[in-house]
């Protein structure tokens, strides 16, 4: 995986606002799959306007897909990013979305998420109390098909300008931090949450700011 490449066009999508219009939902996700295959912005571009120069509502399908588009392409990055750390074992059978590598033999799924407005407690809150934050993410994640109470590791954008979505594109900015959790990892630091009949869930939060 060439990761410079793929931070090319990554930030590609960073200079156009960042709009949903809905919220996620498997009836779009159904539609907007072929930003699986597509790794090029430009024909990305150039796919949802063939497809959809005669739907209604091609500006929110576009919207949707070019989001879903960055998300994934971010993600398989990243997740590519830890297995190449030489602590990490990359999850080799058929794709699992409970299950994307083993760091020192223990399951997690990641997931990239920026600080969330609606949290409601300072970052330096949350900063100073891991749990607090990882139990909200648990809590508040999307429902559908995303929703799961497997091990998980959490990387948080926050950025001072307040754009912290734009930092999933710096991929080698994301990579060192990546790789100074790993070298310091200790399974007694991961933080524990129980989920009523639920085992018990291993997660830890990876910070990355700028």
């Amino acid at each position: 995986m060439d990761l410079s490449l793929i931070e090319k066009e990554l930030k590609k999508r960073t200079q156009y606002k960042y709009e949903w219009g809905r919220k996620q939902n498997n009836q779009f996700d159904t539609i907007t799959n072929f930003i699986y295959h597509i790794h090029s912005f430009d024909e990305l571009i150039a796919h949802i306007q063939k497809i959809f120069v005669n739907n209604k509502e091609i500006k929110k399908i576009g919207n949707y897909a070019v989001n879903r588009w960055y998300n994934f392409h971010s993600a398989m990055a990243v997740e590519h990013i830890f297995c190449t750390h030489p602590l990490v074992k990359k999850f080799e059978q058929e794709r699992d979305k409970y299950c994307d590598f083993y760091i020192k033999n223990i399951p997690f799924d990641h997931k990239t998420s920026v600080f969330p407005k609606s949290i409601g407690w300072s970052l330096s809150n949350c900063k100073s109390n891991y749990s607090l934050l990882a139990k909200w993410l648990y809590d508040h994640q999307s429902a559908e098909q995303r929703q799961h109470y497997a091990n998980r590791i959490f990387i948080i954008l926050h950025c001072k300008q307040g754009a912290h979505w734009k930092l999933k594109a710096e991929l080698k900015f994301l990579q060192e931090i990546i790789y100074r959790y790993l070298n310091s990892f200790n399974e007694a630091h991961l933080i524990q949450l129980n989920y009523n009949d639920k085992k018990t869930i291993l997660t830890d939060l990876i910070w990355a700011e700028a």
